[in-house]
């Protein structure tokens, strides 16, 4: 065979695999794509009820001296009852206490009565402390809106009423204030 013609098949044989690696390359199975894969991202809040107890004066609820049989005596001070703006559900307001006790001596945690106002009717309007927690008794404890300035701060006043006969001691109760989200 004749070298020119054996370098011609041999450059047409070139020329055709270059031919066919070329084809190969762009087939839609064997070519260079991006590959996208969807994730999901997913994180749970959980509610979150922050309060602030603050006091108008002092560091507790004070009666200061008192005689038996006397009734509604007011506390000097009053507790506020602030929800912080951290909180993120709608949230009740209640208490509940403990019994007095003077370690000696003691009177039922009903001689103690709250409101959250402490005129135009507080009084009248207040209910008695038990040692259970009850349903909210003011309208503004009730389905709170979760981070309103407008009902963030709630107040609430005390008056505390000692038994005929009460032994003479130092007493105390402890008070607790409650807050939950609404359900």
């Amino acid at each position: 065979m004749n070298p020119t013609i054996k370098n011609m098949y041999a450059s047409k044989a070139v020329i055709m695999i270059i031919f066919f690696i070329l084809i190969w390359s762009f087939q839609p199975g064997n070519a260079v794509t991006n590959n996208t894969t969807e994730v999901t991202a997913s994180a749970t809040i959980d509610p979150t009820i922050s309060i602030t107890l603050s006091y108008s004066s002092d560091s507790n609820i004070i009666f200061g001296s008192l005689n038996s049989g006397t009734n509604n005596n007011p506390a000097s001070n009053y507790l506020n009852i602030s929800i912080d703006p951290i909180t993120n559900v709608n949230t009740n307001i209640s208490q509940n206490g403990t019994d007095f006790d003077s370690g000696l001596y003691s009177f039922s945690i009903t001689n103690l009565r709250y409101s959250n106002s402490s005129s135009g009717g507080g009084l009248a309007n207040s209910t008695t402390m038990s040692t259970t927690f009850p349903l909210p008794q003011f309208s503004d404890w009730t389905n709170i809106t979760k981070g309103s300035e407008a009902t963030r701060y709630h107040n609430s006043y005390y008056w505390l009423s000692i038994p005929d006969g009460q032994e003479p001691d130092t007493y105390s109760a402890n008070i607790y204030i409650n807050v939950t989200q609404v359900q």
